[in-house]
């Protein structure tokens, strides 16, 4: 439900790995987050950011689904009991189906659910019109690869969500990601859902995440974890095919797993049931059934960074509120993006290389703590990158504090505008891979504020840019602000 009424409720926000004492205020309209909980309260709760349902598939919230289909019966294209309902639905059937689908994923609490839509780009436009939480991932139609179709989906919808390696021409597949890529959006795909999939194979098409993983082998797990793809886990939808997912092997790979509902057809969008699902599997299987919350708290800005940015000023934001047992009240969600008075960022890391293209980004961080209250940390890595395959001489050294000098300026740099603007400010200088650093030290953040680094040279075009890489990865939302010069 979307909660209008006025009320004062304390608990924990939890976000960005870790749990913080606040107190949530609703009146007129108004939200505010206060730090500490207070006493005299109309509930206790724990409160949500922007919480995703990570994997759905809205258009069969019809379909009543008889027991005992195998996959390939209920969900393979293009001869599935689902495909062959939707075909036979027509436009309005359909625009019911996601209607409903969407009122009920808002009654639950979600923020948003991220959709593989069927139907190429008319059913994206379908979802687009009907609802405003969809974070839509087209479907191509065509048997053969139509870059033209792929361009119109892509006009619609933020990426494309792919059905499986076993399912599609391998070809076809690279050469949708390949558009989706160049595009500046979302590719996603299913991956050993049913039968194990090359892995290597899924993982070179640069993947924001996949999902499922239910047949995967430990090391496929590794790999995911080491190319930092999160993974989608959908307990209630595979207990209908009588599939138990691997979590604790997934945990203990390393990879991140994040939660989704799967197919409306054979379960309710509702996240903070499939958290309990998830955390009797994850005890079953001997992990700690604490991670369960991480799937769809501090795991999410990995997947997605667009519903956890404060850049993203236009798009609706909402609070997920989970009341305490016995307080007779569901979840709910309230709206953050109008006259929320948010918690401020105490702390907030500014990544630099002293190129130009940083310093709108530095330039945002301030006026960010200025108006929070915040302290920055300006960061530098001396990137041992420049060094690899360098003989060491005296040539390196002279290298080495070149680079040093430089961290100095770009560091000097960001202090010199926090002293003007009277903001706390502080300096670290790391060495190592920029990437790997600014993703360790975002556990200690509330936030990144960070241009596009102008320093990534090749690697931009085998790995992405830095920025890319961590708003992929990063522990706490991220905030990233193009110079005019990066567009």
């Amino acid at each position: 439900m979307n909660m209008t009424g006025d009320f004062t409720a304390s608990g924990f926000l939890i976000r960005s790995g870790s749990s913080e004492p606040c107190t949530v205020t609703s009146r007129e309209g108004t939200l505010s987050i206060d730090d500490g909980q207070t006493s005299g309260c109309d509930f206790n709760a724990v409160f949500i950011e922007d919480m995703v349902n990570a994997h759905t598939h809205c258009g069969d919230y019809g379909l009543k689904v008889p027991a005992g289909l195998s996959i390939e019966e209920l969900v393979a294209p293009p001869d599935g009991l689902k495909h062959r309902y939707l075909s036979q639905l027509g436009p309005d059937g359909l625009k019911e189906n996601i209607t409903r689908f969407s009122e009920a994923s808002a009654g639950y609490g979600s923020a948003a659910f991220v959709d593989f839509r069927e139907g190429g780009a008319e059913g994206c436009r379908i979802l687009r019109e009907c609802s405003g939480d969809a974070i839509i991932l087209g479907r191509p139609v065509s048997p053969e690869y139509d870059p033209n179709e792929i361009q119109d989906i892509l006009s619609v919808a933020d990426g494309i969500g792919i059905p499986s390696l076993s399912d599609m021409d391998a070809e076809y597949i690279e050469s949708v990601a390949d558009d989706v890529r160049k595009a500046g959006k979302i590719f996603a795909i299913h991956a050993s859902e049913r039968v194990r999939e090359d892995i290597d194979t899924i993982l070179s098409l640069d993947p924001a995440f996949v999902v499922h993983m239910s047949v995967a082998t430990s090391d496929d797990m590794a790999k995911c974890a080491e190319a930092e793809v999160p993974i989608v886990i959908c307990p209630t939808s595979n207990k209908y095919f009588g599939i138990v997912p691997p979590v604790k092997a997934i945990l203990d790979s390393g990879a991140d797993i994040i939660l989704g509902t799967d197919n409306g057809m054979l379960c309710e969008p509702d996240l903070i049931s499939e958290v309990s699902s998830l955390s009797e599997i994850i005890r079953l299987q001997g992990g700690d059934p604490s991670e369960a919350w991480r799937a769809v708290c501090s795991n999410m800005p990995k997947l997605l960074n667009r519903t956890s940015r404060i850049e993203e000023r236009g798009t609706d934001r909402y609070l997920t509120v989970i009341p305490a047992e016995g307080c007779g009240k569901p979840a709910f969600r309230v709206k953050m993006n109008r006259g929320v008075i948010r918690m401020a960022f105490k702390k907030i890391l500014v990544p630099t290389d002293g190129s130009e293209y940083t310093k709108p980004a530095i330039k945002e961080a301030v006026e960010l703590a200025k108006m929070s209250g915040g302290e920055i940390t300006a960061l530098y890595v001396l990137d041992q990158t420049v060094l690899t395959n360098m003989p060491m001489d005296t040539a390196v050294m002279n290298v080495y504090k070149t680079l040093e000098k430089e961290g100095q300026e770009a560091v000097d740099y960001v202090m010199n505008l926090a002293k003007e603007a009277d903001v706390q400010a502080k300096v670290v200088i790391k060495e190592g891979t920029p990437v790997k650093v600014i993703l360790e030290e975002s556990t200690n953040y509330d936030i990144i504020v960070m241009g596009t680094l102008g320093r990534t040279g090749m690697s931009k075009l085998l790995m992405g840019s830095v920025a890319e890489r961590v708003v992929r990865a990063a522990l706490c939302p991220v905030m990233v602000i193009r110079a005019p010069e990066a567009n």
